[in-house]
């Protein structure tokens, strides 16, 4: 048995009730959000490969722009040698530099393919967990209603829980 509260303090279901509607509401926004966030992850995911194809691009092309640069270098240097031997080593550090942000272009690139299913997963999971969790606590809320439940013959309150 439950006794009733004293006139003066607040009646505990009530309380209870009112805070299980209020976190109902609160995770029925955060699901919203989150299934809102899956779209454009799975949009951002879908995308990955075109990249990966972007930068087999770049890195092709700056293979072609160092052999360019070994010819352009060759039939440069009967017109001066010292200027051209500059301009190689310019170029060559172009051409390194080039590659190494491609290179850091591909382990970023592989970065992401390695955790974006791992994030979607997550943002699923949680979704899933939360509308569990809301379920729940609408399952509370009607059972502490239930438990408040007023008698047939007034309007007072069972002294007893359900």
């Amino acid at each position: 048995m439950t006794s009733l509260p004293p006139p003066d303090e607040p009646d505990i279901y009530e309380v209870l009730i009112d805070v299980a509607v209020q976190a109902g509401e609160t995770i029925r926004v955060a699901n919203e959000a989150y299934a809102a966030a899956l779209q454009p992850l799975r949009r951002a995911m879908e995308m990955l490969p075109q990249q990966t194809v972007l930068m087999e691009q770049v890195g092709e092309l700056s293979n072609r722009a160092r052999l360019a640069s070994r010819e352009a270098e060759s039939l440069a240097n009967q017109d001066g040698p010292e200027a051209m031997r500059q301009a190689r080593i310019l170029f060559e550090q172009a051409a390194e530099l080039h590659g190494e942000a491609a290179e850091v272009a591909r382990q970023i690139y592989f970065s992401m393919m390695q955790a974006s299913p791992l994030i979607q997963q997550g943002v699923e999971e949680i979704l899933a967990a939360s509308e569990e969790h809301r379920i729940g606590l609408a399952r509370a809320t009607s059972l502490l209603q239930q438990a408040r439940r007023r008698r047939t013959n007034g309007d007072a309150p069972d002294t007893r829980a359900a």
